[in-house]
């Protein structure tokens, strides 16, 4: 689930324009995940006292931070928004009107969002793989 969670949090963190961002992966080393994308973005994660910070270096950053069964997202661009896990789905919802859902299957999350974004992440060892499209 934690995994889950983070997952879709990359997808949403570095696909708020998903069209954007067609292959990345993510490697967690340490207790710090480091994502690299095909476009040069990269960042990392890491989770500190119950807070997950994440920096990346388009200048973005921001936390995450789970209460109950609710991760809430805020980042320096005035993006919010939260993720719940209800029956096997994470539910997506952001203040700039993206909302989509996220569900695993095996060692492949598919993502769906409502512009019509799509993707996957696959997992394969202590790697993910992320690729999206329209």
């Amino acid at each position: 689930m934690k995994k889950l969670m983070l997952n879709s949090l990359v997808v949403l963190t570095l696909g708020v324009s998903l069209q954007s961002y067609a292959s990345c992966t993510s490697n967690t080393i340490g207790g710090t995940t480091f994502y690299n994308c095909a476009d040069g973005t990269s960042g990392t994660s890491q989770n500190i006292g119950g807070t997950t910070f994440h920096n990346f270096n388009n200048g973005m950053s921001g936390t995450s931070q789970s209460i109950g069964g609710t991760t809430f997202h805020n980042f320096n661009n005035g993006l919010n928004g939260t993720s719940q896990n209800i029956g096997g789905t994470t539910f997506h919802n952001y203040n700039d009107g993206t909302s989509g859902t996220s569900q695993s299957i095996g060692s492949t999350t598919f993502h769906n969002f409502n512009d019509g974004s799509s993707g996957t992440t696959q997992s394969i060892g202590d790697t993910d793989f992320y690729n999206f499209g329209n």
